[in-house]
């Protein structure tokens, strides 16, 4: 896991402020975002439980992030 807005700059550990990241990603990105590190993210991160609706509908799934 790795947070978005690096927790030393006031970054949150919350569902939109991590993702998962390989230890070579993770140590590569460092102390940065993913924009000052030159690593888009691929899908936009989101908080599973307000991304389902009661009954099983689904509402708010991840968004692919164009490249």
């Amino acid at each position: 896991m790795d947070h978005i807005l690096p927790v030393s700059r006031g970054g949150p550990s919350s569902w939109t402020n991590l993702v998962s990241a390989c230890k070579e990603c993770n140590n590569r990105k460092a102390d940065r975002t993913p924009a000052e590190a030159g690593m888009p993210l691929r899908v936009e991160p989101f908080d599973p439980a307000l991304a389902y609706r009661v009954g099983g509908h689904v509402e708010g799934l991840p968004v692919l992030i164009s490249a």
